[in-house]
């Protein structure tokens, strides 16, 4: 066993063990073979000298090697139910062929075909002359004998569709290739039996030419061969002068009267069916056609597309018929507009006409327009009065002030319409009040409107329904309601500074730093000590009174500090306190700024900047 594998995990692992017989994996564990009787060939020695083999030899279609049991028994208890089955199926091929006259040939090949169908187990559920009958025909196609199923199903009483059946899963399964059906092959068969006597075979050559005409022409395809052979055999029995009538071929070949006919018409539209006899069978057109049914299916197209075409051009004389309706029916509406504008327009041209001197439509455009550009800037400078309430900023771009003039923040009044009334009034005139209900919104419109918008808000509606009675819960609990943060946005289209008093303004406007400070004050305080200072001091008391005391470090003992190297710094600083601030400031700017220029060789300019901006602080 050392060649042979396991059909499970294909190891070649196997343990054989000759006591028990049987043969086991040491892979997977499966038992590949067990109780063997014989499995190995021995030979003995007879008495001349001679070996033969011990045992039988046991075919793979057999059920054990036991063939007999004495001469005491039955023979029918010494065979196999198998063999018993097949030699039953041999008598039934063997007396199918004898009816249908086939060679041995013809019935050892169909036998054989029903072993193999019997070793792959297609006899079971079905009967077994189908099975013994679909042998038979399959060999009968591969052969090529002149032989249809209509033969078998006369001859063994069966239907022809079921056999037909049969024959197809049969060949299926047993993976035959079953060459195509040549017509040809039933012509003389068909010949023979419509009497034609001695020019039987004249007329069977001619419908054997006009067969293979019609399979050039592709006429055989999905066509049985009965249709086609009847059908030449009707044409070749009129060419050679014999009355055969269509219910006699039919007779012959079983097949109904329409189905002949079609295939007439079919070879009829052909361009062999407009030669003569001498000529079809003479001469032979290299032109082949296209099957019946791509004929059919490309004239049917053609007819669909004409009656798309047909219902096109009256779509579109419908449509332009109703386009032609609509544009006289708009004239004419518009045509009534017009007339009921008409009179108020005809009054504003007098009116401008008689202002002008002159046709309206006869005002130069260009020049008009220019005039009118150039009077609104003329009134727009020239204007210095009060600015009406509703005026609007001029935006963005150059103020007055940067433009040399005198005036902030000018903006463009807007003035009132001349065309306006006083009232406050629409002018209705010249409206229909069939334009003026269009407007107005019928109740079942509303209604539908009404139950659009709830549909669409029912979310929005629901929470705030829940938010409501969230709240009304909240209430009725005593829960305090939480305060709200008023965030005032900034405000837009703002217009820009003209000054840096302006610019301080509106940042305190904007963002007031503090609530308990008049700033009001603040701004009386710098004119209050100007006035002070120059009417009540004198420089000099001035001088002596705010003097400080400033002592300032040696300009070479200074060491460098972080925040700058060779900055000096001011080590102490007496002021009285009695002293007003601003003139503190002031006294601060003219004493020690004087002494920090003149100490050039510690400091540079930073250091004087630095200087500055400490006595400021």
């Amino acid at each position: 066993m050392t060649g042979n594998k396991c059909k499970n995990c294909g190891s070649a692992e196997l343990e054989v063990d000759p006591a028990r017989g049987d043969t086991i994996c040491t892979n997977c564990g499966t038992v590949l073979e067990d109780s063997v009787i014989v499995s190995e060939m021995q030979f003995e020695e007879n008495a001349h000298g001679g070996t033969s083999a011990l045992g039988q030899f046991v075919a793979s279609d057999s059920k054990g090697g036991c063939r007999g049991f004495g001469n005491n028994f039955h023979s029918p208890l010494n065979r196999e139910s198998r063999e018993i089955t097949l030699l039953n199926a041999k008598r039934g091929i063997s007396n199918l062929c004898q009816q249908l006259r086939l060679n041995q040939h013809c019935l050892d090949t169909a036998f054989n075909f029903y072993k193999m169908a019997l070793t792959r187990q297609m006899t079971r559920g079905r009967k077994n002359t189908h099975v013994l009958a679909a042998c038979v025909y399959i060999t009968c196609r591969i052969e090529g004998t002149p032989h249809l199923l209509i033969d078998f199903s006369d001859v063994l009483q069966i239907d022809a569709f079921e056999l037909g059946r049969c024959y197809l899963k049969l060949s299926q399964a047993l993976c035959i290739n079953i060459p195509a059906l040549d017509p040809c092959l039933y012509v003389l068969r068909y010949a023979n039996n419509l009497e034609f006597g001695e020019k039987t075979h004249e007329v069977a050559m001619t419908a054997l030419r006009l067969v293979q005409r019609m399979k050039k022409d592709n006429i055989h395809y999905g066509r049985r061969p009965s249709g086609l052979c009847g059908a030449a055999l009707l044409m070749a029995a009129r060419l050679h002068d014999f009355s055969r009538t269509v219910g006699d071929i039919v007779k012959i070949v079983h097949i109904h009267e329409s189905t002949l006919r079609k295939r007439l018409v079919e070879f009829g539209e052909t361009p062999s069916s407009s030669l003569t006899l001498d000529e079809f069978m003479n001469v032979d057109l290299e032109e082949e056609q296209d099957p019946p049914s791509y004929k059919q299916a490309r004239a049917k197209d053609r007819e669909r597309a004409e009656r798309l075409q047909k219902l096109m051009e009256e779509m579109e004389t419908n449509n332009t018929l109703q386009i032609s309706d609509l544009q006289v029916e708009i004239e004419r509406q518009l045509e009534e507009r017009r007339a009921l504008k008409r009179p108020t327009m005809t009054e504003s041209f007098k009116l401008l006409s008689s202002v002008s001197g002159e046709n309206v439509e006869e005002v130069d455009t260009d020049k008009f327009v220019a005039q009118s550009t150039l009077g609104v800037i003329q009134d727009c400078l020239d204007s210095g009065g009060n600015e009406a309430e509703t005026a609007q900023p001029m935006g963005l771009g150059p103020s007055h002030a940067l433009m040399g003039l005198d005036k902030k923040n000018e903006t463009v009044p807007v003035e009132n319409c001349p065309f306006q009334d006083g009232t406050g009034e629409l002018d209705l005139e010249g409206i229909d009040d069939t334009d003026i209900d269009q407007y107005i919104m019928s109740e079942l419109d509303a209604k539908n409107k009404d139950k659009i918008w709830m549909a669409m808000n029912a979310t929005y509606l629901k929470e705030q329904k829940e938010k409501e009675e969230r709240l009304a819960k909240e209430r009725e609990e005593g829960k305090p309601e939480k305060k709200r943060r008023k965030c005032t946005g900034k405000k837009k289209n703002t217009p820009a500074a003209n000054t840096a008093g302006e610019a301080i303004e509106k940042m305190l406007q904007e963002k007031k730093m503090s609530s308990k400070i008049n700033y009001d004050v603040l701004k009386s305080l710098n004119i209050s000590f100007k006035e002070d200072s120059s009417t009540n001091i004198s420089p000099q008391e001035t001088q002596k009174q705010t003097e400080p005391e400033i002592i300032l470090p040696p300009p070479k003992s200074v060491a460098p500090s972080k925040r700058s190297k060779a900055t000096p710094r001011i080590q102490k600083m007496k002021v009285e306190p009695k002293t007003e601030p601003m003139k503190i400031k002031e006294q601060l700017k003219e004493e020690v700024l004087p002494v920090l220029k003149t100490d050039t060789s510690v400091a540079g300019e930073s250091s004087e900047t630095e200087a500055d901006m400490d006595m400021e602080e």
